[in-house]
């Protein structure tokens, strides 16, 4: 009798297992398709938009098209290509350029940042749900909600890239957590300079997350031949700094600018936003943006809470996985570490903000308490989702808008009729778009992003004009002025 009661026991449990299994794969195909109808919703806001409000975007796709320029001995004797590695933009420049002589500018530029929001959901998918058991992690939905986050709006198209990149690396480390042979070193090496090339700091990402995961799980041998498959990338690193400090290329301020309080709430509430803030033409003082920056301090009121989250699991003796807990507080320290300025990089601490953020839904989210629990689940679901409407209407209406209103301004600038009056119409905007000063409430804290600023780009590709270009690309420009003010 008393081994068909344990049967009976063990036989209800695994009822109990498989249809908890069933809630589970159920709420993964949910949110499978919520990701999928975001994703297509970004395709149209990137594509049925001519100019997108990206600060720092038309820049780089000029220089993409100085890179097929390159390509075609055509390149303007006021550019020339660096001597020396330049992690910053390499292959995402060398992507634009490639396409140029295929498309045209705006349109290359538009295919990369298609890859780039696709990369960035697959690769956030992928890593939220590579540790065991981790199938329907409640959080995927979270990635879906920042696909268009503070980087994109600022046009940073290298550093989502590297970011997107590390999120499939650390998916890939994570699944063989338990099988560390089996990676080559000629993985650790291709991958290594895959980072290097595409963003300085993700590279730095990737060194971390290696030597994290892999200390209790090397012997001697297997550490050399690590440190052996990153040494070339390393010795690029080295001859990049040494070039930039004897071109004096490392900017005018100081070497290393610390966080003060305003700057750490400004810079992690512009990390979760949901909806940008443009000025002059949505602004706080927008109605629906007074709403809009509620739900942006909930939403990083969620990830701190999260953080929380994996604090008290950790004390209640949750220790599966630890490794990856551990990388997860190391990205979270490397956000004061980095500070508000490094080397003449602006934010180099708040980058570290996603990667952290990141890890710790991964490691969060495979606990049985968070995916088993109906309520906690259906919970976490229906907010996001609902959020995830919001933001589509969000970007199809008032993003849109800004789009609108920046083609008025270019049909200005392209219609001007002599160089004094393009730079008159210029300086009237750009100034408008400046923030002003004496902000107040939540208003100070919030990430604007300019749009205008850099909007001539369009017309100087579409004319073929020379003009100032960011230093810390791969092309270095000899002529008057900058691209902070395209007037000067």
């Amino acid at each position: 009798m008393g081994a068909p009661g344990r049967f009976e026991r063990w036989g209800r449990n695994t009822g109990q297992s498989v249809k908890g299994g069933a809630g589970i794969e159920g709420r993964a195909v949910a949110t499978r398709v919520a990701v999928t109808i975001a994703f297509a919703n970004g395709l149209w806001f990137i594509w049925s938009n001519r100019f997108l409000p990206l600060s720092d975007y038309p820049d780089w796709i000029y220089q993409g098209l100085l890179f097929s320029k390159l390509l075609a001995g055509r390149l303007p004797h006021l550019y020339a290509l660096k001597r020396y590695p330049v992690p910053n933009a390499a292959i995402v420049t060398a992507a634009l350029g490639l396409l140029n002589l295929l498309m045209s500018p705006e349109a290359a530029g538009k295919v990369v940042l298609t890859g780039a929001i696709g990369t960035f959901l697959f690769g956030s998918v992928y890593l939220l749900e590579s540790l065991p058991r981790a199938s329907g992690n409640p959080f995927v939905l979270v990635p879906a909600l920042l696909m268009f986050n503070t980087h994109f709006f600022g046009g940073e198209l290298s550093f989502l890239a590297g970011l997107s990149l590390f999120f499939i690396y650390s998916g890939i480390l994570i699944r063989r957590l338990d099988a560390y042979d089996s990676l080559s070193p000629r993985f650790f090496l291709g991958w290594s300079l895959l980072f290097f090339f595409t963003h300085f700091e993700t590279y730095i990402f990737a060194v971390l997350i290696t030597a994290i995961l892999s200390f209790q799980r090397c012997d001697k041998r297997r550490a050399r031949a690590l440190i052996i498959a990153f040494l070339p990338t390393a010795c690029l690193s080295v001859w990049y700094v040494a070039a930039r400090l004897v071109t004096h290329d490392l900017g005018s301020g100081s070497f290393w600018v610390p966080w003060t309080l305003h700057l750490v709430a400004g810079r992690y509430l512009g990390a979760f936003f949901l909806f940008p803030e443009f000025l002059p033409w949505l602004s706080i003082q927008h109605p629906v943006m007074r709403l809009a920056a509620i739900l942006d301090l909930a939403a990083a009121a969620f990830i701190g809470m999260m953080w929380a989250f994996c604090a008290a699991a950790w004390v209640r003796g949750r220790r599966e996985n630890a490794s990856v807990l551990a990388a997860a507080a190391v990205f979270a320290v490397g956000f004061p570490v980095a500070g508000f300025e490094l080397a003449g990089t602006y934010d180099p601490g708040g980058r570290f903000l996603y990667p952290a953020a990141w890890l710790a839904m991964c490691w969060l989210g495979a606990g049985a308490r968070v995916r088993e629990s109906k309520l906690l689940a259906r919970s976490a679901t229906v907010g996001l989702v609902g959020l995830l409407a919001a933001q589509c209407a969000f970007l199809d209406v008032y993003a849109a808008g800004v789009s609108y209103h920046l083609a008025g301004v270019y049909r200005q600038l392209r219609d001007a009729p002599t160089r004094a009056e393009f730079c008159e119409i210029y300086d009237s905007y750009r100034k408008d778009e400046e923030p002003k000063p004496h902000r107040t409430g939540l208003d100070r804290f919030l990430t604007n992003h300019s749009t205008v600023v850099r909007l001539p780009y369009y017309l100087y590709a579409e004319r073929g004009e020379t003009a100032p270009i960011f230093q810390t690309g791969i092309f270095s420009y000899n002529g008057p002025g900058n691209n902070e003010d395209l007037c000067l």
